[in-house]
Parts: structure tokens; sequence; C-alpha cells
């Protein structure tokens, strides 16, 4: 089930071998590539800083003073640069005429492996952002479809809205064997307001069952473009 952070790796030898492998690419060559950094040690603190953030709304004030009062604006193109190569990726706010804009945008890795070996012991945003991964997939395969996490004036909170041509798609990401309607409780507030038109709660498993019309609970092993309209 997800997140398998060592899937592939019978020991754990061979799995902190190849993070390692990977983290040393990312800061000796791939980081300098694309930007002023030239501090390694700096780019190893950032990697681990971010990791320590994944799920979570960025905040760059706060980053800038544990990366030991670096300007604010250079926090923010060091970042980009991990963006630039992959490492992470800042999902925007979803904004309509009724959501509070909120101009942080959440933070997650493009593999949550990498998050892991950083240091992120958090099962919880270790699912999110293996949900994150999977959505992120799919919704690059559909046309005219975009991704975005919600708040709302009453500090409400959907994981992730899919933006697709026609409606709104609700998912919200919990680390569990199952899901049950508390976990869908804002995915059916949003329907019933209009705000989506359909809501998936994602489990740690596999099936789908309905919660209350039109919200659903998925597997996430189960997630796809076939199961989320069947």
């Amino acid at each position: 089930m997800l997140p398998r952070i060592r899937l592939g790796y019978e020991k754990e030898d061979a799995w902190l071998s190849f993070w390692k492998g990977y983290e040393t690419a990312v800061v000796q060559k791939d980081i300098p590539a694309v930007s002023d950094i030239r501090n390694s040690a700096e780019i190893y603190r950032l990697c681990r800083l971010l990791a320590q953030r994944a799920g979570g709304r960025v905040n760059f004030q706060d980053i800038a003073q544990d990366m030991g009062g670096v300007a604010l604006t250079t926090v923010k193109r060091w970042i980009n640069a991990f963006e630039d190569v992959g490492v992470v990726d800042l999902l925007p706010p979803w904004v309509n005429s009724t959501s509070r804009f909120r101009k942080a945008p959440k933070l997650y890795f493009f593999d949550p492996g990498f998050a892991s070996y950083l240091g992120n012991s958090d099962q919880g945003s270790l699912f999110e952002n293996a949900a994150y991964t999977a959505l992120r997939a799919w919704s690059s395969l559909q046309p005219g479809t975009s991704l975005f996490w919600y708040l709302d004036r009453n500090n409400r909170e959907i994981d992730f809205i899919l933006q697709t041509r026609d409606d709104n798609i609700g998912f919200e990401a919990k680390h569990a064997s199952s899901a049950n309607p508390g976990h869908a409780k804002n995915l059916i507030e949003a329907k019933r307001e209009g705000l989506i038109k359909e809501g998936y709660v994602l489990f740690n498993g596999e099936g789908k069952n309905q919660i209350s019309e039109g919200i659903c609970a998925l597997g996430i092993a189960s997630l796809s473009p076939y199961m989320v309209h069947a």
C-alpha cells in the first residue's frame, strides 16, 4: 500500500544507497547547473528543510530564518531551482468567488521516497505527498485539467481540487486503511455548496465505495480516471 517508499528494495542499505546517490547528484550537479547556489552545505540543508515541510504551506520567511537569515528573495529563487530540476513542486491555491485567497502554495516532492530519505517520518504527510504525486501524474495526461488546494473563509481546507473543463473534483488524502463520513466532512459540505461536483477520500488501500451522494472512498492503489468517474 502507498506510500510504498521502499518498494523494490529488500535491504535498507540498498534503499539508502540509491537515495544517497540521488541526493549527491541533486546537490553537486543539478542545482548548481540551474542556480547561483554553490555552497553544497546550504543545498543539503535546504533539501532537509523542504522535506520537513512536504505537504504543508510554504512559509518562505520561516525557511529563510532556518537557513541562517538568508534573504527572502534568495530563498524563493533557490526553491524555484528545486522546482526546475524536478525535486519539488509548489501547488497553488484554488481561488473562486467564495474562497479566501492564500498566496502561500503547498509544497510537495515529486517522489515522497526522497522526502522520507531526507528525514520526513510523518506518515500522514508522506501519504498526502503520494496522493499528490498520483493526482499530478493523472491530471498531466488529461487535457484541460489543473490541480490546486483549497481553503475557504471558514478555514475549511480540501487537500486537492482537480479543475476540469466541465467541473471540479475534490480529494482528501487520509493515511488510514479505510475511509468514513468524518473524513469526508469538508467534501460533503463543498458538494452541497456547489463548489465541487464530486469528491473522493483517498485512503491507504484498494477499492471504491460510496460514503454519501457524490462522495466516495477510493483506495489510492485504485486511483484512475476510470475509477473516479465510474
